[in-house]
């Protein structure tokens, strides 16, 4: 059932001689003004809970229904009110999270955070140590400690389970996401190597149907853009991208990826999963980018 709900990011003021309605999106960073109706600011008010069309209807008797109709379509179209799907609210996925190092380690407490997932399967092999305290998500007190049990500890009241094993092949994979009945899998991990686990993870995903979020990874302090992918779909991992005839002879990398470049990209994989589990299209679906340490944002273009 459709529910109707004020957007996040909206504040209504009045002027000060009473005339007119000043209707501010801080998301947007847009304004309205519209002449004062004392309905239209009840309906706006009404609407700060989730409401059903009918439930306006009945309250707001002494409206009509086409009244109500035009009010709400604005509102819609300029992004004030929102359309929520009731059963899409309550909705919550297993989620399998492979690597958990730079990227996987603040994916992990990003979704932790958000409270967007019923159970939480984190799958690396490796331990905490001295190199990996400042760039990534642990502690002092943790080193000596697996990276995935470390983020399980952290959080006691979430249900996370953990598998400290390398997945070097589709069986291993396929075996755990059938185990633990996973609804979307995100690829973090870097061994063998970023591409071919995520040529992996894209395998599992057609299998079983499900969606994926790759992410390539970073070389030095430049940070690839995760994709968001649905299963068995036109737009996949190999759609459009530049595959050449070529063997790596020489990599520099005098440097790895700092906090500020780290951190950005778990924040796009959680707002993906939050879009994807509200039946909304994931953010930046179907772009491809990098972030930008220079501009602190992302660099992306859209693939058509």
């Amino acid at each position: 059932m459709k529910q109707l709900q004020v957007n996040d990011g909206i504040q209504v003021f009045k002027s000060n001689n009473n005339n007119k309605l000043i209707i501010r999106n801080y998301s947007s960073g847009k304004y309205f003004t519209v002449e004062f109706q004392r309905s239209l600011y009840e309906i706006l008010l009404f609407l700060k809970e989730p409401r059903t069309f009918d439930e306006l209807k009945t309250v707001f008797s002494f409206l009509t229904s086409q009244c109500i109709d035009e009010m709400l379509s604005f509102f819609i179209e300029q992004k004030i009110v929102r359309v929520l799907e009731k059963d899409a609210i309550q909705k919550k996925i297993n989620i399998l999270v492979v690597g958990v190092g730079t990227t996987g380690g603040f994916t992990v407490e990003a979704l932790c955070r958000n409270d967007i997932f019923k159970n939480l399967i984190l799958v690396d092999p490796d331990i905490v140590e001295i190199s990996n305290l400042y760039r990534q998500v642990y502690l002092e007190h943790e080193i000596g400690e697996y990276k995935a049990q470390a983020l399980k500890n952290r959080f006691p009241q979430k249900n996370i389970k953990c598998y400290k094993q390398f997945v070097s092949n589709l069986d291993e994979l396929l075996a755990i996401c059938l185990e633990e009945d996973i609804d979307l899998i995100v690829q973090c991990a870097d061994k063998p190597s970023s591409k071919e686990l995520c040529r992996i993870v894209t395998s599992v995903c057609n299998i079983l149907e499900k969606p994926c979020i790759l992410n390539y990874g970073y070389l030095s302090n430049v940070i690839a853009l995760p994709e968001f992918y649905y299963p068995n779909n036109t737009y996949n991992m190999d759609y459009r991208h530049d595959i050449l005839d070529e063997e790596l002879i020489l990599s520099q990398i005098l440097e790895k990826s700092d906090y500020t470049v780290s951190i950005q990209a778990s924040f796009v994989i959680a707002e993906q999963i939050k879009n994807y589990i509200e039946n909304k299209k994931p953010i930046y679906y179907q772009y491809r980018g990098y972030f930008s340490i220079e501009k602190l944002k992302w660099e992306v273009e859209k693939i058509e």
